[in-house]
């Protein structure tokens, strides 16, 4: 509706304050976690309490200091960036929102409320359609409205994520000394600038690319480079899904042989549901993209490319939260380094040499990268994943997806075969059970709900595995 030009704008913008947020936060979201995590185990919520409460002093005051550097006139630092003025007060807002939505969405979560963030989401995705057409149609203002649009479920999902991490301990009566504060800050700090430096390099590896194809090719280069990599992070929301739990969980298991345990089912649930889903946008790239706009459809190399490195990145990904939730703070920085450093390292080469596909490559790059350095530490600790099986899980919806296209059928037909026939021959070779079913149900639906559904699929799947 807008066009790739404002899109190219927007997402720069964003990808901006979502890199600021992630430096000037310190991490501290995911340093608490881990012991908000053990808080909610024990059932010590004055503890949860005086956590999340530290966190969010220390913030704020980042936050504060942030915002006035911004505004310096001497030091003009989103000038020097490149940003116009125009701009300027849409960054400053969005700061805090952005910064603090990390910071209860991770308290959520580690409270083993998850649940609580979806309907947030929801609705901050409908608010956001009206609010873009009034801006951009009835004032005319394109680039706002897109900006603003996302902006709005940014404070949405911010203001309601707060309100329910805030319902968890109110109530509970919990006086801290100015001692208790000082260790608890210290306690988050340790945790977080752990793990700071790696979680920066992996946003500047994700949110970077954007920037860089701004800067060498244009706002429209960079909007046509932001629809498939956004699309490609949608395919990734299972595998998002299982390493935003996994840090939190495993915090709370005791013994190695547990830890493994779940590692290896949390990472074959990741390819099962992931694969036969996110297979046809590798087929059928242009198609999809086309539906949005046949500008759109020349950046179906970039997706493909993207595509490629899913497998890899499910591995890596998975991994590297678990080893955070383990603690292992310095494999974590190691972990990240690989895998990121090249890529940005490769964000500023090989674009100008290959445009947009230059950074859908300097992803897959740093992808193979990182899943070396994972696959090493995976077996210098002895923790034995089953590549075979992901192999296998790969290779199937890749096969159904080459007969589809010698077949010639439609993409939409395909991409039906692609994910019925990716199931149906998991579950024949006994890939996929009512276990890895049920899981699914109960975690994707409401309780009541899936008791009507289970009964059925449970049918079918052994029926089918006869």
């Amino acid at each position: 509706m807008v066009g790739v030009e404002a899109i190219g704008i927007a997402s720069s913008i964003t990808a901006f304050v979502d890199i600021l947020s992630i430096i000037i936060i310190f991490d501290m979201s995911l340093g608490m976690k881990r012991p908000l995590g053990i808080s909610v185990s024990s059932g010590n919520y004055g503890r949860f309490k005086q956590v999340l409460g530290t966190t969010v002093i220390l913030v704020s005051s980042s936050v504060i200091i942030s915002t006035v550097l911004l505004l310096l006139p001497s030091l003009n630092l989103l000038g020097k960036i490149g940003f116009d003025p125009e701009y300027f007060w849409v960054i400053i807002v969005m700061l805090p929102f952005v910064a603090f939505r990390y910071v209860f969405s991770e308290a959520l979560i580690a409270a083993l409320r998850s649940g609580e963030l979806i309907r947030p989401f929801l609705y901050g995705s409908i608010i956001r359609f009206p609010i873009f057409f009034i801006v951009a149609y009835l004032f005319a203002a394109p680039i706002f409205g897109t900006i603003i649009g996302y902006f709005s479920m940014i404070v949405m999902t911010s203001i309601c994520f707060a309100l329910s991490s805030i319902e968890i301990f109110r109530g509970r009566s919990h006086v801290s000394t100015f001692e208790k504060l000082s260790s608890t800050a210290k306690t988050v700090l340790t945790g977080s600038l752990a793990s700071w430096i790696p979680h920066v390099l992996n946003i500047l590896g994700i949110q970077l690319g954007i920037l860089t194809t701004l800067s060498i090719a244009g706002a429209v280069e960079a909007g046509k480079f932001y629809l498939p990599m956004g699309i490609f992070t949608v395919a990734l929301f299972i595998v998002m899904g299982i390493s935003k739990v996994t840090h939190s969980l495993v915090s709370s298991i005791t013994t190695i042989e547990e830890q493994a345990e779940f590692l290896s089912y949390t990472m074959k649930v990741a390819f099962l549901f992931t694969m036969p889903v996110a297979t046809p946008l590798l087929f059928y790239s242009y198609d999809y993209l086309g539906i949005i706009g046949p500008e759109f459809s020349t950046a179906a190399s970039v997706l493909s490319i993207l595509m490629i490195s899913l497998p890899m990145v499910i591995i890596s990904e998975i991994v590297y939260y678990f080893i955070y939730g383990k603690g292992d703070h310095k494999v974590v920085l190691y972990l990240g380094l690989g895998g990121n450093m090249p890529r940005i390292i490769l964000y500023f080469v090989l674009p100008p040499l290959l445009g947009i596909n230059g950074t859908a490559t300097a992803w897959l790059i740093g992808s193979i990268v990182q899943m070396v350095f994972t696959v090493y530490y995976m077996n210098t600790q002895h923790l034995t994943l089953q590549y075979k099986s992901y192999a296998v899980m790969t290779i199937i919806p890749l096969f159904v997806g080459v007969v589809t296209l010698v077949v010639n059928l439609n993409f939409l037909i395909s991409t039906a075969v692609i994910i019925i026939a990716s199931l149906l021959l998991y579950v024949k070779i006994h890939l996929l059970d009512n276990k890895d079913v049920y899981n699914m149900l109960y975690a994707a639906l409401p309780r009541k709900r899936a008791e009507q559904i289970f009964p059925y699929t449970s049918k079918l799947i052994k029926f089918i595995a006869r």
